[in-house]
């Protein structure tokens, strides 16, 4: 993991509307565990599909792509700062379904339940609320897709 500057953390933190519901106290206080704060280099795996690791993402600086084993030439998703990644197996344990690799240089903070435990209730909650808004934008999404693609 990438050793930064609380002051650095909360700068990439202020730069995504992913904390934007949280005080500056709770995100002062997030970003004093440094150690889940990490960087990738290009090319580098962030997520292996297949592995199991329960932690959830936040991209904070870069770009990264989302693929599949199957078709690792082609990228199902681009991720920018803000985007969140990693919800399903943080929710299920079950194995990561995607790879996601950096493209340039990454910055990304890991949220495992270790991380989540520390946290106030307050946080604990803001966090959980942000994160099932992100799957219900999935799936709604997800929907949409089948939708227009179902002939009637």
């Amino acid at each position: 993991m990438l050793e930064l500057s609380k002051k650095q953390t909360l700068e990439l933190f202020d730069k995504v509307s992913f904390f934007e519901h949280l005080t500056y106290e709770e995100k002062s206080l997030m970003a004093s565990f440094k150690t889940n704060v990490a960087g990738f280099a290009n090319g580098q795996n962030i997520i292996r599909q297949g592995d199991l690791d329960r932690a959830v993402y936040v991209l904070l600086k870069g770009k990264a792509h989302v693929s599949r084993k199957e078709k690792s030439n082609v990228k199902i998703n681009i991720l920018k700062p803000g985007d969140i990644f990693g919800e399903i197996s943080f929710f299920s344990n079950r194995p990561r379904s995607t790879n996601v690799v950096a493209e340039g240089n990454v910055m990304a903070l890991k949220m495992d339940w270790s991380l989540i435990e520390e946290l106030s209730p307050s946080i604990k909650n803001k966090i959980k609320d942000k994160l099932i808004d992100v799957v219900i934008q999935r799936l709604d999404e997800i929907n949409k897709i089948l939708l227009d693609n179902v002939r009637f």
